[in-house]
């Protein structure tokens, strides 16, 4: 191969990982992506915790990894007119990328802000052990 033809291969290369990174980006910071996060975080919670979730909002920012949910919601099995099992004004999760092949990915750090409604009370302690 001759040196020129080497170069042309290696602009073509970086051209195309520019391209790719611009599009990781782009797809990163989308609608699309955002509201399949926030759903893939509702059916984990949901299938986790047995109850119903909301959740509002979600913001997720890819330079830091971190991402928000604002009006997180989980119901129990409380019955209709009482305050739900858990409510948070805001829930914020700072993660940590292990393997993206193997997608693991690890919760670095984590935080609540309850909400600032009266109607909200703290989670009472069970009667009597729960069994599944």
């Amino acid at each position: 191969m001759t040196r020129r033809r080497m170069v042309w291969i290696g602009a073509w290369l970086a051209a195309v990982v520019l391209v790719a990174a611009l599009g990781a980006i782009a797809v990163l910071r989308s609608q699309w992506f955002f509201n399949r996060v926030r759903l893939a975080i509702v059916d984990n919670v949901e299938s986790a915790t047995g109850g119903r979730v909301e959740a509002g909002a979600f913001a997720f920012d890819w330079t830091r990894l971190r991402a928000e949910v604002r009006g997180f919601t989980v119901h129990g099995k409380e019955p209709a007119g009482k305050p739900p099992l858990f409510r948070a004004s805001s829930v914020a999760v700072g993660l940590h990328v292990q393997s993206v092949l193997r997608r693991a990915i690890d919760i670095r750090s984590r935080s609540t802000s309850p909400t600032s409604s009266s109607s909200s009370t703290p989670m009472a302690a069970p009667t009597s052990p729960s069994r599944r």
